[in-house]
This record gives structure tokens, C-alpha cells and sequence, in this order.
């Protein structure tokens, strides 16, 4: 198997109820080192992660998205202004990590373009999609 090429491309767009981050790969494998990274987060070896130095990022009307675990099983995804624009700050328990790579699994099995919603729409909408235009 070839290694897959490119990166993932990062919008933070609105949406109808509310803002959405949206993360997209052309190929499904482009994925893979966003799931490991949610593992890790899962399973406490991170306890914050910045996406855009861990991984190979594209951003637009985005600075930057910070993954935090806490203990509470509490979802909250906020944006803040930051110097370099717009970041997203994305906070969940470690348990609420694991469900995202599960969603993220299904994705990255599937075939054929397709997209998951990660979160639910109450702040920020987190969605993953491959194959679904640019």
C-alpha cells in the first residue's frame, strides 16, 4: 500500500443553527493519523493537543483547533479569537474521545465519499468527511 498524500483541509464555516468545523481528506487513509491522535487523547497521552503541529493541516477562516480532555463528561467546543485569526478549542472526556474514534472507524471503513457529524450542535459542529468535493 502507498502511503497516502496530501492533508486535511480545516473550515470553520457558519451553519444553520450554529458554527461548523469541518475536516476533510481526500483519501481515507489521510484519516488515519487524525484517529490515532484521538486514541491517544482517549487513552491519556495527551491531555491537550494543538491538530495543526501534531498533523498535516490546510486552514481556512481558522487559526488553529486545540483538543483538551477533561475529567467531566462534558462536550464544549467554543471559538476564540486568537492572534492568527479564529481558533477552536474542542474539550471532551476521554470516554467521549474513544465514541469519536468509533465514528471516525466507520468512516474510514466505509467506501465511497461520506461524511460523520462528531459532535452535537452546541457551540460548534464537528464534521469529518472524505471524497465530498474540496
Amino acid at each position: 500500500m502507498t502511503a497516502p498524500t496530501g492533508n486535511l483541509k480545516v473550515a470553520l464555516c457558519d451553519g444553520a443553527d450554529c458554527a461548523t468545523l469541518r475536516i476533510h481528506a481526500k483519501d481515507r487513509d489521510i484519516l488515519r493519523p487524525l484517529l490515532k491522535l484521538f486514541w491517544e487523547l482517549g487513552n491519556g497521552q495527551h491531555t491537550t493537543a494543538l491538530l495543526n503541529e501534531l498533523l498535516s493541516m490546510t486552514f481556512d477562516a481558522c487559526s488553529s483547533v486545540t483538543c483538551v480532555v477533561e475529567a467531566v463528561g462534558i462536550e464544549r467546543i467554543e471559538t476564540i479569537e486568537a492572534e492568527a485569526g479564529p481558533a477552536v478549542e474542542w474539550t471532551q472526556s476521554a470516554e467521549q474521545w474513544h465514541d469519536c474514534c468509533g465514528l471516525l472507524e466507520g468512516l474510514i471503513n466505509g467506501s465511497g465519499p461520506g461524511h460523520q457529524y462528531l459532535t452535537n450542535p452546541n457551540g460548534v459542529l464537528v464534521v469529518v468527511a472524505v471524497g465530498e468535493g474540496a
